[in-house]
């Protein structure tokens, strides 16, 4: 395919040519999303043309064999892989494709140009080569905002946010709702390379992996997922073992993926998953690069600090798609409310860990972001923007403002946009004798009694005056049946 850049693409490297002689290391920010491939080939095929060598690292090895293949696909010379016995190794080619892990054990080649991909992730050989091999040094991030990267980059090229691509078309809208807050008191944090200083996965996995809080992401799913292809986020192995056995039983087909995943194994997975086999995907440690699949919901389940995390966890939901309008957010973790909407996350300049910036500035800045942050509908939910009264997606109205506790009471499914009319209660009727005759067959038969109580549970009133014509059942109404199920069975297990 022949390369054309995007409006948002052309700013980019028309801000690094202005700034190409000025410094030696540039960080190029463009959000999750926005073209950083495409970005890197251009800057690549320009200097192949004029006789230069380039080293290209990806931050995983899985990505290698994927973007040099994105490369040939822009028109650039085929590049050299940077990798033991691979088929495509060749020292020689002027453009050579490697991870930085592999880099760092090799002498270093000689070149004009490093490009280094998610730049974000520390690695402290990288940085001395950046600092101390004298070649230009290009690094790519959507999340800039490790402490340490204004040490080693001179230079941020920043030249379009997430809400503008949002905005032109380029990257899918979001809605998040924030159903569950979980209490983390007294969970520890330590650092950590890629996402800086982070809690303890150990704990936040015990405190996610509860039965009721499993069960409130269960039932929040089938309520507000609308049954769309989704990604969830886990804090560990064992936690995505678990909610994905959930999630089967609860007649949803999930399957997990973690770092031990094989590579043939993760491409089966992902192929059942495009093909609408699978789901949901329970993932741990895998997923946030270079997963580009279709998915128009995410499962939150995993409390984080981490602008990096949350912000580059969520963009997997936000690449457009024919027929989509938006992605579904459903935060388990708390996260909005520590660190806003990713659309309002910007970088205007390099964070530096030797700033030495004083007290009172800091919590001045603190304090500023906490009042920007979202608030969450206290009858739907939803999560709006600070200032806003009326929520926009059920219309109700917090008589004293934002600072309102959240009705953590009240049911999602309690819900309603609009006046129920009697067709709407027929439909909803008819689907439920649709399900019924559907599980005739099955060790779950409803009986008239068990639908006539879901159709109470609805509405607040038994199906009177109603005709008993059946229609197969919505994806929406199966998710009802389902979570009214898990909610009986967490009653009893109280």
């Amino acid at each position: 395919m022949k390369l054309e850049l995007r409006p948002h693409q052309t700013k980019i490297i028309n801000a690094l040519r202005r700034d190409w002689k000025k410094h030696r290391t540039h960080l190029i920010c463009a959000p999750c999303g926005g073209g950083k491939t495409a970005i890197a080939a251009f800057i690549i095929n320009g200097m192949l043309q004029n006789k230069m060598r380039v080293l290209f690292l990806a931050p995983y090895q899985m990505l290698v064999g994927q973007t040099a293949a994105r490369f040939s696909e822009y028109g650039v010379e085929k590049a050299g892989i940077v990798w033991q016995k691979h088929p495509d190794t060749d020292p020689s080619k002027p453009l050579q494709v490697g991870t930085v892990q592999s880099q760092v054990r090799r002498r270093m080649p000689e070149v004009d140009l490093i490009i280094i991909d998610e730049c974000h992730i520390k690695n402290i050989k990288m940085l001395d080569i950046i600092d101390n091999y004298d070649c230009k040094v290009i690094g790519l991030s959507g999340t800039p905002s490790s402490e340490w990267l204004g040490a080693h980059y001179e230079n941020l090229i920043n030249e379009v946010s997430m809400r503008e691509l949002i905005d032109t078309g380029y990257l899918s809208d979001f809605d998040i709702y924030a159903p569950t807050t979980p209490d983390l008191k007294g969970v520890r944090t330590s650092k950590l390379s890629g996402y800086g200083e982070d809690y303890v996965e150990a704990q936040i996995a015990e405190i996610m992996g509860d039965s009721k809080v499993i069960g409130d992401i269960i039932t929040t799913w089938l309520e507000k997922g609308e049954n769309e292809p989704t990604i969830a986020f886990c804090c560990n192995v064992s936690h995505a073992n678990y909610l994905t056995v959930q999630f089967n039983r609860s007649g949803v087909k999930a399957e997990v993926m973690t770092a031990d995943t094989p590579p043939d194994e993760r491409v089966q997975i992902v192929r059942r998953f495009e093909d609408g086999i699978t789901k949901i995907i329970c993932n741990c440690g895998v997923l946030v690069a270079g997963f580009d699949s279709d998915v128009r919901c995410v499962i939150y389940a995993r409390p984080t600090k981490s602008e990096i995390r949350w912000v580059q966890c969520l963009a997997r939901g936000l690449r457009t798609a024919e027929g989509k309008d938006r992605c579904i957010i459903l935060d388990h973790s708390g996260s909005v409310h520590r660190l806003g909407f990713p659309d309002q996350i910007t970088y205007d300049s390099l964070p530096n860990e030797k700033d030495g910036m004083d007290e009172v500035a800091t919590k001045r800045k603190e304090k500023e972001k906490k009042e920007k942050l979202p608030k969450e509908c206290v009858s739907c939910k939803f999560m709006k923007d600070a200032g806003v009264l009326v929520c926009p997606k059920c219309g109700f109205r917090a008589m004293t403002g934002d600072n309102v506790e959240a009705d953590e009471t009240r049911e999602l499914s309690a819900l309603k946009k609009t006046k129920v009319t009697k067709v709407d209660k027929q439909q909803f009727y008819s689907e439920l004798l649709g399900a019924q005759s559907q599980s005739r067959m099955t060790k779950k038969f409803m009986s008239d009694g068990y639908i006539s109580n879901l159709y109470r549970q609805k509405f607040g009133v038994w199906p009177k005056s109603l005709n008993k014509s059946i229609v197969p059942p919505s994806a929406k109404t199966i998710g009802f049946i389902q979570s009214r199920r898990i909610a009986y069975a967490k009653s009893k297990s109280k």
